[in-house]
């Protein structure tokens, strides 16, 4: 994985399937309404051998995840739950995360250029969405 990609800020580009991807999930309506409909910003950093992943969204709440890559670490889901989580690096410029919780769900980051797709995929039922963050200039 590039370092070049990290220490930077992406702005949200698009989204496909977040309402559905989050029902299936289990979400509320009510919350799962109010998150497909969010905008975040995306932060990457990396210090050391350390990365941190943030979403931030424009009420102020976020949601961040630091790990070193192929170590699990626990992971606080913005409903307060914790999971177990693990971040590897993946063919040419991906990081792959894996969410062990009531349903495993994995998330890959893909770095293309300027833009970073990222596509969360409920193992096992087929369910995705996507989001899409043009880099900050």
């Amino acid at each position: 994985m590039a370092t070049g990609d990290f220490n930077k800020t992406y702005t949200y580009k698009s989204s496909d399937n977040v309402l559905g991807f989050l029902k299936a999930r289990g979400v509320p309506d009510d919350l799962a309404a109010q998150y497909a409909a969010a905008k975040p910003t995306l932060e990457l950093s990396k210090k050391g051998d350390q990365y941190t992943i943030k979403r931030v969204f424009a009420d102020g709440r976020s949601h961040e995840v630091s790990f070193e890559l192929g170590k699990e670490f626990d992971e606080t889901r913005p409903n307060g739950t914790t999971i177990k989580s693990v971040v590897v690096a993946g063919e040419g410029k991906q990081l792959i995360q894996t969410q062990k919780g009531d349903k495993e769900v994995k998330i890959v980051y893909d770095f293309n250029g300027d833009d970073v797709v990222s596509t969360a995929t409920i193992t096992g039922e087929g369910v995705s969405a996507k989001w899409v963050f043009s880099r900050n200039q």
